[in-house]
């Protein structure tokens, strides 16, 4: 059910998650709904930070995190996201751990070619999940470090 106060839900991979640099900005006002899956639709890219991509064929699905959020706060989001521009959002299901589905954003790169990074690679479950295990072999002196 779509809360009144918190109309819009956001699914995030990356450094919105809990325990990452930017989960700060969801505040007090929002609603943590838990971790999730996303629709097997995805592929991955990153480095400093990661980016999914919208697959025709093949995508896979993303863990991550959703959340219930007021106008503000989405606001605030979209804003640090680069979009529109950078980032792009497009509403896709997610499963979430409680068995709930929910239609949430989530911020896309529109092209791949045009996000440098190194391709992620699915976990042994065959879900994209960042921080990849691998982090720490990735090069940040290497031109596709983004």
């Amino acid at each position: 059910m779509t809360s009144l106060i918190n109309p819009h839900t956001v699914f995030v991979y990356g450094t919105l998650k809990p325990n990452q640099g930017a989960n700060y900005m969801f505040g007090e006002t929002s609603d943590d709904l838990g971790e999730g899956t996303s629709a097997p639709v995805f592929s991955m890219r990153g480095g400093g930070f990661p980016a999914v991509f919208i697959e025709a064929e093949g995508g896979l699905p993303v863990r991550g995190q959703a959340y219930r959020v007021d106008d503000e706060v989405l606001s605030h989001l979209d804003n640090y996201e680069g979009y529109p521009g950078f980032y792009d959002r497009v509403k896709v299901p997610v499963t979430l751990d409680s068995g709930d589905v929910v239609s949430a954003w989530v911020y896309i790169i529109p092209e791949k070619n045009d996000f440098p990074g190194h391709d992620i690679t699915p976990d042994q479950e065959g879900v994209l999940v960042w921080p990849p295990e691998d982090l720490d072999e990735m090069d940040p002196d290497e031109e596709e470090w983004y």
